[in-house]
C-alpha cells in the first residue's frame, strides 16, 4: 500500500520560498506556466520548477505532488479557487504574488 505524501508546514514554506527566489532569477510571467524551465514562470511553474529535476526547455505545466499540497494549502488558509487564475488575473503584478508567498511562509512558521 502506498504511503500517501504529505508535506510538512516547513516544507511548504521552504518550497515557496524557493519559488519565489526562482521567480527572482528567472521573471514572473501570467497566462504561462513558464514553458521553458529557464524563462519567466507563474507561481505554480515555479513551485513545479523548484520540485525536480529540469532542464531548460522543460514543459513546467505538470504539478508535482508537492505543489498539489502546495495549492491545496493557498485553496484553505487563502481562499483561491485557481492558483493559476489568481496569479493571471490582469490587475496582479509580481509584488502581490511575493506578497501571498511571504504571508504564506508568515502563516506556516508561525
Amino acid at each position: 500500500m502506498n504511503k500517501s505524501f504529505k508535506l510538512t508546514n516547513q516544507d511548504i514554506a521552504a518550497i515557496l520560498t524557493r519559488a519565489k527566489n526562482y521567480i527572482k532569477r528567472h521573471g514572473w510571467v501570467q497566462e504561462d506556466y513558464g514553458y521553458k524551465s529557464s524563462g519567466p514562470v507563474c507561481m505554480i511553474g515555479a513551485c513545479n520548477a523548484v520540485t525536480t529535476k529540469r532542464k531548460p526547455g522543460d514543459d513546467l505545466s505538470t504539478d508535482t505532488s508537492e505543489t498539489k499540497e502546495i495549492r491545496q494549502f493557498l485553496k484553505k488558509e487563502f481562499k483561491i479557487n485557481s492558483v493559476e487564475g489568481w496569479n493571471d488575473d490582469k490587475v496582479k503584478s509580481r509584488k502581490e504574488v511575493f506578497d501571498l508567498i511571504d504571508r504564506a511562509v508568515a502563516k506556516l512558521t508561525k
